[in-house]
């Protein structure tokens, strides 16, 4: 089966993501989100989060040059299956090329990807993923429109998660 029938199924089963958010204003609700978790949002988590009504799963954050070059990898990482919809997966990557390899090989398996742009970790901020993103900006568009411009797909979307850091100050 090609990644457009993947798709297409995919999208008879669980709808798309801009669907899930339409029925919501609709019936004047909430879109109900599992948002990624390190160690916490693996398969069987969210297999339970969708039994109390969850309406979109993010898994946990996966590197993208190790998702790419090692199918060891993609076992371990990403497992799912004909009911874990629907899904965001969510990547750190740095470069545009390997965000829309990424894209490529995951579209037919995934409601949409996600860039993490907000991990604050060490380990993660030393490979440039993460928050390092928004603190050197000059690389997010890169990644971003590099994704656009090699794989262009409609309705698969893209998403970017940014953390944002408030300072209050007591007088």
């Amino acid at each position: 089966m090609d990644r457009e029938q993947l798709q297409r199924n995919r999208r008879a089963r669980f709808g798309s993501i801009r669907q899930i958010y339409s029925t919501a204003r609709q019936e004047n609700r909430f879109v109900s989100i599992c948002a990624p978790m390190v160690r916490y949002s693996r398969l069987p988590f969210r297999a339970l989060c969708r039994k109390f009504n969850v309406d979109v799963c993010f898994s946990p954050m996966l590197i993208s040059d190790s998702f790419i070059n090692s199918a060891s990898a993609r076992d371990a990482d990403l497992r799912s299956n004909a009911e874990d919809g629907p899904l965001v997966v969510q990547f750190a990557a740095n470069k545009g090329k390997d965000f829309a390899k990424v894209a490529q090989m995951l579209y037919g398996h995934c409601e949409g990807i996600d860039l993490n742009c907000g991990c604050p970790q060490r380990w993660v901020n030393a490979l440039n993923y993460g928050d390092i993103l928004m603190k050197q900006p000059e690389l997010l568009p890169t990644s971003s429109s590099k994704r656009e411009e090699q794989f262009q797909t409609p309705n698969f979307p893209f998403l970017l998660k940014l953390a944002f850091l408030t300072i209050c100050i007591r007088r």
